[in-house]
């Protein structure tokens, strides 16, 4: 379906980018127009896609008479982090590209934003973008996830905001409700507004990919198997974050009593008067989704085991050095990691029982030092082996594309390797924002990754890349080519998952890791 639009006025500024107001059928919008790679983009930001009260339901909005976006950015209350940090720790998140420094940071923060090729009637594939920072940080205008050299690619990017930390995640109740899992309403709305409204900015809101990365990822595998979401989208990619735990409600309040109790206030009717930008302190098991009945209704294993949802093609995967953003002497104590060899199998019997020499000895040619050792075998616990299950799973239903990403940017002398993160710089073009030397290698890495990615987005297919189902193998991509490998570790992966060995590591990661 065509949409009409017209230009009602033009004017420079915005670093030499024309600035441009455009009426369409449901308002006037703002647009950014630059010329990029031979192709001229349409940059939409900020545009308010809902409403709500604190600790309120979003409410979508479709009448856009008296609401305009603007070039300015926003994001929802979160913590900044100061420079020396990322200097001290050498954490590829505390960077400058993934974090929302030039963002206003408001209470109502319902905004999205939209880059696509100018030629806005000739409907494109949709790739809608939700951002990662465990459910406490983070923004769809994170330098990172700057969409312009991807809508050169021939597709539609939409990134969104939704509510972080308490005000996004907590659970209160309210006339004998338990209200839960707001951050996750909010994306569905998102969601609901671009399946509505995306053909406006040349989008094909028959054909929408649902990605996110981390705790965005999370996400788009909540709404993977949320029938009334799924109905929204028609594919999904899932990067680095697939079976996390759930609570109760019951747990939920309990763990909300625990928050109020810390930062000493009375009760919930006192947490709704306070300033929108006043810091609470979290445990990270507040942030947990919760079963309400309504968005989640059920364990997320349960779900996928039942096979109780839409069978979308999907594309699953993990990066080789996930937690190596983790490895800083100063949080050893409290991940429970032991520098001497000899402590290693006594404290890893503890966890692994009999299991522990395999698992040792199934790192001990990888890894560079004992520490390191540990971090591996977590990240099989916290990341590998859980997008290993849940390719499984899936696959029982639908076509799975799994990955692993091993290309290593050029960033501190290659000290985090293939970090948490990393993939989505080299997948939106975004390298040039890291200030770091990009390497011929690099370039070829984005265009393989792109290459295999678009082509899913696009059309849900790989040509020339086995899908997970037949024999179990995914694309591994590093820094020189990709090729179809066996799942790493599939076997120690297949003995351990019937037991309580990853569900003990992921919990103690958690919760220490928010400690």
């Amino acid at each position: 379906m065509l949409r009409r639009e017209s230009l009602t006025h033009s004017s420079r500024g915005f670093y030499g980018k024309n600035i441009i107001r455009v009426k369409k059928d449901i308002g006037e919008f703002v647009c950014i127009r630059e010329k990029v790679k031979d192709k001229i983009i349409n940059t939409y930001l900020s545009i308010p896609y809902a409403k709500a009260a604190r600790f309120g339901y979003p409410v979508l909005i479709t009448d856009y008479r008296g609401i305009a976006n603007s070039t300015t950015t926003y994001c929802f209350p979160q913590k900044k982090v100061p420079p020396f940090v990322n200097t001290l720790f050498k954490c590829p998140l505390m960077r400058n590209e993934f974090l929302p420094k030039k963002d206003k940071q408001v209470e109502n923060a319902f905004y999205l934003n939209i880059w696509t090729e100018h030629n806005e009637n000739n409907l494109k594939p949709v790739l809608v973008y939700i951002h990662g920072g465990g459910f406490s940080d983070g923004s769809g205008t994170c330098p990172v996830y700057n969409g312009t050299n991807l809508a050169c690619k021939g597709i539609v990017v939409v990134t969104i905001n939704y509510r972080l930390g308490i005000w996004g995640f907590a659970s209160i109740k309210k006339d004998n409700e338990v209200i839960s899992n707001l951050g996750f309403y909010d994306q569905q709305c998102a969601l609901k507004w671009v399946k509505e409204n995306i053909s406006f900015f040349g989008g094909d809101p028959n054909n929408i990919t649902l990605m996110g990365q981390s705790a965005g990822a999370i996400s788009a595998l909540i709404h993977y198997l949320n029938k009334e979401s799924a109905e929204l989208i028609n594919r999904v990619v899932i990067c680095s974050g697939t079976m996390i735990d759930v609570q109760t409600e019951e747990q939920a309040l309990r763990s909300m009593e625990k928050t109020l109790k810390k930062n000493k206030i009375k009760d919930i009717n006192e947490l709704k008067t306070l300033p929108f930008n006043k810091r609470i302190k979290t445990d990270t098991d507040i942030l947990f989704p919760v079963i309400d009945h309504g968005i989640i209704k059920d364990t997320l294993l349960n779900r996928q085991r039942h096979g109780d949802f839409i069978p979308l093609p999907v594309l699953i995967g993990t990066n080789e050095d996930e937690l190596s953003i983790t490895e800083v002497p100063l949080w050893y104590k409290k991940l429970g990691i032991v520098k001497n060899e000899v402590k290693l199998l006594g404290k890893y019997t503890e966890l692994f029982n009999e299991d522990a020499p395999e698992i040792i000895d199934a790192f001990k040619n990888e890894a560079r030092d004992t520490v390191d050792l540990q971090f591996r075998i977590m990240e099989l616990a916290v990341f590998h082996g859980q997008a290993y299950m849940l390719m499984k799973l899936l696959s029982r239903k639908t076509e799975v594309f799994g990955y692993r990403f091993n290309c290593a940017p050029d960033l501190y002398k290659g000290l985090r390797g293939a970090y948490h993160g990393a993939e989505i710089a080299m997948f939106f073009d975004n390298m040039d924002k890291m200030n770091i030397n990009i390497r011929e290698s690099d370039l070829n890495a984005i265009e393989r990754l792109q290459t295999d990615w678009l082509a899913f987005i696009k059309d849900g297919v790989i040509v020339n890349r086995e899908i997970f189902n037949k024999n179990n193998r995914i694309t591994c991509y590093d820094n020189e080519k990709a090729t179809t490998v066996d799942f790493p570790h599939k076997k120690l992966i297949e003995g351990l998952c019937n037991k309580d060995v990853f569900s003990r590591v992921i919990d103690r990661y958690l919760k220490n890791r928010g400690k």
